[in-house]
């Protein structure tokens, strides 16, 4: 007498289908998402331990203080911004500052 199957085999083939088509895109998600955090690791990681001083040395050496009602003429603070490396960006009567990348 010849061995019986357990499982047909038309049976079997449907639930690997099932199983190729349900694991395939978990598979892809899971690929991305390892992916995703390999790349963007170490920024959160540096972020998370501070990373203040990496910024233009400069910027932390000449502190300033202002203090209310204090004087200051605007070429002065200006002069002051662009030294730290802001660059004077025209904006009407004020002035926008933006970090300038060395």
């Amino acid at each position: 007498m010849p061995p019986t199957r357990l499982y047909a085999t038309g049976r079997i083939r449907v639930v690997w289908a099932v199983a190729l088509t349900l694991l395939t895109p978990i598979a892809i998600v899971s690929a991305l998402l390892l992916a995703g955090y390999q790349r963007y690791a170490h920024i959160v990681e540096g972020r998370l331990h501070g990373e203040r001083g990496a910024g233009p040395s400069r910027l932390y050496s000449r502190p300033f203080v202002l203090r209310r009602g204090q004087a200051l003429a605007a070429d002065a603070f200006v002069r002051r911004l662009n030294a730290l490396g802001y660059e004077e960006k025209p904006g009407g009567r004020l002035y926008k500052f933006k970090m300038v990348d060395q």
